[in-house]
């Protein structure tokens, strides 16, 4: 806090005493933000920055005094010196300037000599209801060292050029204010058990009701010092207090957790989004199908490729072209996690969402129907030491992977999980072109005992990647495999980024407990087979937050693992089908390099291909012909007896050929 008056003297022989004042516009009222008297400084310290209208003590006279004298001398406004005297809403001591807080203000010069000194002692005020009886529009004037003056709402202080002090304050007298409101004392002074004060803290903030923007302004801040948003304990199905919405913190900012933040704030639940790197690169295809780019109304600018072409090559490097039942119009979508997961987010803030860099560190599970509190690191832009602080609300979706620490926190139990090891290679601008809307799919032991190797285009270069459950240690191997047998494609490129991450094989045993639940890679929403995550995370993430939204009439009343159950019933019921399908497939098709050279077989068939890009594309068990179905199952079976049949004669029957005939078809159509 800096003040004005003759405080501004210059090189002191001692420390100087001064008044801040922060000026209410209103009382403090349910359901609205609080405007504050803000004054822009003439002259330094500070000069044209915005604070709080003060100045300095006299001889003989009180604290109150100054408040009132120097607000009316820099801005024209009366305000209360009532002491004594109540009115509605208020303790006696807040009908007068109160003070609430002293801070040193310690300002060298450019040699390093000390130029000013204050002792500031911080003191709150309302607006004299007189002085605004006859013209609640009036406007304050600025004058004596002030250049400027104006009423702004408390959330907006951070758009100005501020003094720090100045929003230490705010943050402060508003919660003192909405403590004097509730009729209780102040968290500080509370003595007992830790319960005993978080009670006493809760029944403040819930008897206010301060607006989420106001939260906002003060949350900054709190995070900092370690204070908290509080939520009272309230019983599934019982109404919240009028203006206080359900509090929804989201752990983790992917595709799962942004659209789970997105529909919550959508849906009118308060909604908290903590997620550490927001420049995340996770090792991931990217590829997402056509339909999530409909339901989520994704912009063509975060697509990088559009995939019309894609080949799949077996053991022995037979090429099949897959794709060629696509209409004009469809296509698999190539993203990079980086840009896709960052518009989300935004997204998700713009309409509403509370987003936190920040990394969860633990979860206090709630006593009966208590608040859930959330122990994180906050960061500050470009830092890399966290600072702690808590945050606690009423429900949880742990929406952070693989390795997710909400999901210890519940004790969701083990799972099975694949490694991925993927490189983003940027080669010539010729064999890019090769690239432009064609994707590879290689199977074959040499690259994954049990999965597949990619090579997909990005935006101005290509992924390359593969994973394994059965061999994770050699992983590097199998990538390099991958290399080689991409190697004439991909030839003269240069890696720009390697990444690494785990993928989960199938749902976790528990993925709600009580007010938490899991969605995404956290839940294991990820098929066998394909490897398929990211519209099943973004999926998940909605559908769970659709369920609370529900559950709680758009914020309004408490819910908890009842509203949670009828969104994993639901997913069970929708995608149960799918996920067994396609592990069924894995465990025969993946089992062997004869089986591999039967499935890419099978792939050249127009039918397969058809009703496989049908149910990807549209996430939808696509119903077939009869007839072609019964021809499907022949040549199914008939594929697994030969591959069965191969595999018995002689396992190492099918030679892995590292592109002898693959090199002499790519320099065949380079040259022509």
């Amino acid at each position: 806090m800096l003040v004005t008056g003759h405080l501004s003297r210059a090189y002191p022989d001692e420390p100087r005493v001064g008044v801040g004042v922060v000026v209410f516009r209103k009382p403090v009222t349910i359901g609205q933000a609080p405007e504050v008297l803000l004054i822009r400084r003439a002259k330094e310290p500070a000069k044209g920055q915005w604070c709080f209208p003060g100045g300095s003590l006299e001889l003989g006279e009180t604290l109150a005094s100054c408040a009132v004298r120097e607000v009316m001398e820099e801005t024209g406004v009366q305000i209360r010196n009532n002491q004594g005297v109540s009115s509605e809403g208020f303790s006696k001591s807040l009908q007068q300037p109160t003070p609430f807080a002293a801070v040193d203000s310690i300002n060298p010069d450019d040699t390093g000599r000390l130029k000013f000194h204050y002792v500031v002692v911080e003191a709150s005020a309302d607006l004299a209801v007189a002085a605004m009886a006859a013209d609640p529009q009036a406007q304050p004037v600025a004058s004596d060292d002030v250049d400027a003056v104006q009423w702004l709402e408390v959330h907006k202080l951070r758009s100005l050029d501020i003094v720090k002090m100045a929003l230490k304050a705010a943050q402060k007298q508003i919660v003192a204010k909405a403590q004097a409101r509730a009729g209780v004392v102040a968290p500080r002074v509370v003595k007992g058990s830790r319960s005993v004060r978080m009670a006493v803290q809760a029944r403040a903030f819930n008897a206010v009701q301060i607006p989420l923007a106001v939260r906002r302004v003060c949350g900054s801040a709190s995070r900092r010092s370690n204070m908290v948003v509080m939520a009272a304990a309230v019983k599934d199905g019982a109404v919240l207090p009028e203006g206080r919405k359900l509090r929804v913190a989201v752990i983790g900012g992917g595709p799962s957790g942004a659209c789970a933040a997105e529909t919550l704030a959508q849906g009118g639940v308060e909604a908290f989004l903590i997620e550490r790197k927001m420049d995340n690169c996770k090792p991931c295809g990217g590829a997402i199908p056509l339909c999530m780019v409909q339901e989520f109304d994704l912009p063509q600018e975060i697509i990088d490729r559009k995939v019309t072409k894609m080949k799949m090559i077996s053991p022995s490097n037979r090429e099949v072209d897959v794709g060629r039942t696509l209409s004009e119009t469809e296509y698999i979508g190539m993203c990079r996690r980086e840009v896709m997961d960052d518009y989300l987010r935004k997204r998700a803030e713009k309409d509403g969402a509370n987003i936190i860099n920040g990394l969860m560190m633990k979860m206090e599970q709630p006593v009966a129907d208590g608040p859930i509190t959330i122990h994180y690191n906050g960061y500050a832009e470009g830092s890399k030491i966290g600072t702690p602080a808590t945050l606690e609300v009423d429900l949880v979706i742990g929406a952070d992977g693989a390795n997710s620490r909400v999901a210890k926190e519940i004790d969701a139990g083990e799972y099975d999980y694949a490694i991925a090891f993927q490189e983003r290679i940027r080669i010539p601008d010729d064999k890019m072109k090769y690239y432009e809307n064609l994707a590879e799919m290689y199977v074959g032991d040499d690259v994954s005992p049990d999965f597949y190797g990619w090579v997909f285009p990005k935006y101005d270069h290509v992924a390359v990647g593969t994973g394994t459950v059965v061999n994770k240690t050699a992983i590097k191997q199998y990538q390099q495999a991958t290399r080689d047998r991409a190697k004439v494609k991909t030839e003269g490129g240069k890696i720009i980024r390697v990444e690494a991450h785990p993928i989960p094989e199938h749902p976790r045993p528990r993925r709600c407990k009580g007010r938490v639940a899991l969605v995404g890679d956290a839940a294991g929403y990820v098929t066998k087979c394909s490897g398929e995550g990211i519209y099943f995370a973004a999926k998940s993430g909605r559908m769970c937050a659709e369920a609370i939204v529900e559950a709680s009439e758009n914020g309004k009343k408490m819910c908890g693992e009842s509203a949670i159950r009828v969104y994993l019933d639901k997913w069970d019921r929708k995608y149960w089908t799918t996920y067994k399908v396609l592990d069924i497939l894995q465990k025969v098709f993946y089992r062997s390099n004869p089986a591999r050279e039967a499935f890419v077989e099978m792939c050249e068939d127009s039918y397969v291909q058809k009703m496989t890009f049908d149910s990807y594309l549209y996430k939808t068990v696509v119903p077939g012909n009869p007839l072609d179905d019964v021809k499907l199952l022949v040549n199914t079976v008939a594929s697994i007896v030969r591959a069965n049949a191969l595999r018995a004669a002689d396992s190492k029957s099918v030679d892995v050929n590292f592109g002898s005939k693959a090199t002499e078809e790519f320099q065949a159509r380079a040259t022509a």
